[in-house]
């Protein structure tokens, strides 16, 4: 065990190319992904038709719901401290 970040990558790297595989430059993937915000809201907060109220007022991309709570998806700059529901 180490906590050389370059002795674990160094590690890891040889691991990978003495099974077939290989590991990536750092960014070699970045282009997959996107840039999102995620606000978690319990269901005892708010229901359904006031979170989707408020969602589509403030611009967010999505509205989930995940049996316990609602998740909104948003662009980061959208994101705010506090929202008052």
């Amino acid at each position: 065990m180490t906590t050389n970040r370059n002795r674990i990558v160094s590690e890891l790297r040889h691991i990978m190319n003495k099974h077939g595989g290989n590991m990536a430059e750092n960014g070699a993937v970045g282009w997959m992904f996107h840039r999102k915000g995620e606000i978690v809201v319990s269901k005892e907060q708010a229901n359904e038709d006031k979170m989707l109220s408020i969602v589509l007022d403030a611009g967010a991309e999505d509205l989930r719901d995940d049996g316990a709570a609602w998740e909104v998806v948003t662009r980061p700059k959208l994101l705010k401290p506090s929202v008052a529901l």
